[in-house]
């Protein structure tokens, strides 16, 4: 498992024609990685390469479904789609060539920055429908899996709708079941009964995004897809509630959540409509400008957060380098003497009032100890949040505090003294 780990980790990698930099994604059907094209006089050109999984390279059913997506991928030329370059297959590995879109998902847009408002809400929504209406007309296709996962905002604030492994023709009842697929909290009953779908399948979920989309809140999707299935029956609060600038909005956004396909607007362009008129005094530049800053404010928090965190782990991992350099040549006497003196001078004896220097000490060694134990060996690293490790007992104390902060605190400070 560690070999896998590492491998995994070797970047860049010599993949056919393609230098592989590293991985944007993975999810259960594929991989994706952030790869450069090179060619002559130093031409280079970064796309994306979505593979399909090695372990599903057997599975005709995955196999036919992921070449299906590229097919139905290739043939969409739109403003709000991704466009795909080339189905390849590389060393037994089916792999898609598609443009790269520096940004991210509206889904972490949602987790890191909060909700959108009304505007942008209306914003985003209009233009996955604007996607949606083209597959829909010129492909005959139902995207099947319209989440804000699915929805990418790129550097400038531009929407692009992405990931058509699932999609579907559009078909006349048939009253033949087929297939479910999709995510839960996201499909429309229809959806869940296996039947045949049309346009009002995706008007659905663009409803559903709309909603998390300014409440931040899924309305249907739950911990199981049984319970989401459940909360169907319950119509989730209208979205003028909590803000009031969307009641022009409120009875379109109800239609779109209706049970009954037939109740729902027919096709995506007459809820894109609707949004567009409530932007009708609005800027959208300005709209795609304030979605831009956000991803700006979302890079800035975690690059402070990584080089906090780089700053804490490179002063350990110096530390203990030292240390280590400095043990090399560190006999069983001397190493016996170093922790007598390290005991003594943490206040570590065999007799004598527990005070806290002590106490800590005594669990930093204890630390070393379980490194060191050869039943500890291979176990790999203990849980740390509200567990005790796994090791022998005399070893528990080692995690008491089941804090890695407190741990690395102390070995800082005890390296200063």
């Amino acid at each position: 498992m560690k070999a896998l780990r590492c491998l995994k980790a070797m970047f860049p990698q010599i993949f056919g024609k393609y230098v592989l930099e590293r991985e944007i994604a993975a999810g259960g059907m594929a991989r994706v990685f952030l790869a450069t094209l090179r060619g002559a006089e130093g031409f280079e050109k970064r796309l994306v390469v979505k593979q399909i999984r090695p372990e599903l390279a057997a599975d005709d059913a995955f196999v036919h479904r992921f070449i299906g997506e590229a097919k139905t991928a290739v043939g969409l030329s739109h403003p709000n789609i991704v466009p795909v370059y080339e189905l390849g297959v590389e060393q037994g590995v089916y792999y898609i060539a598609m443009e790269y879109c520096p940004g991210v998902t509206l889904a972490d847009v949602l987790f890191e920055t909060g909700p959108l408002l009304a505007d942008e809400g209306a914003y985003v929504g209009a233009e996955v429908c604007r996607a949606l209406d083209y597959a829909h007309r010129r492909a005959s296709i139902v995207h099947r899996d319209v989440t804000p996962r699915n929805v990418l905002v790129d550097d400038e604030g531009a929407i692009r709708l992405i990931d058509f492994g699932i999609a579907a023709p559009v078909e006349a009842s048939s009253g033949r079941a087929r297939e479910v697929f999709g995510s839960p909290g996201h499909m429309p009953p229809e959806q869940l009964r296996g039947e045949e779908l049309g346009p009002p399948a995706d008007v659905f979920a663009v409803g559903v995004l709309l909603v998390e989309a300014w409440t931040g809140q899924p309305p249907f999707r739950r911990a199981t897809p049984q319970a989401s299935a459940e909360a169907l029956r319950k119509p989730p609060p209208p979205v003028d509630r909590e803000n009031p600038a969307l009641a022009p909005l409120a009875d379109v956004v109800a239609s779109c959540l209706a049970l009954d396909a037939k109740e729902r607007p027919a096709r995506a362009e007459e809820l894109a409509q609707k949004l567009r008129d409530f932007l009708r005094n609005a800027d959208s530049v300005a709209i795609a400008r304030r979605l831009a800053e956000r991803i700006q404010r979302m890079r800035t928090d975690q690059r402070a957060v990584r080089a906090d965190a780089g700053e804490h782990a490179t002063g350990d991992a110096n530390l203990c380098r030292a240390r280590r350099a400095c043990r090399v040549d560190e006999t069983a006497q001397q190493r016996s003497a170093r922790r007598r003196r390290e005991s003594a001078q943490f206040g570590l004896r065999k007799s004598g009032r527990r005070d806290e220097p002590r106490a800590r000490a005594e669990e930093l060694l204890a630390r070393r100890r379980w490194r060191r134990s050869p039943s500890a060996r291979g176990r790999g690293s203990p849980r740390l949040v509200g567990r005790k490790c796994r090791s022998r007992e005399r070893h528990a104390r080692c995690w008491r505090r089941h804090c890695t902060e407190w741990v690395s605190s102390c070995t800082r400070e005890r390296g200063e003294r």
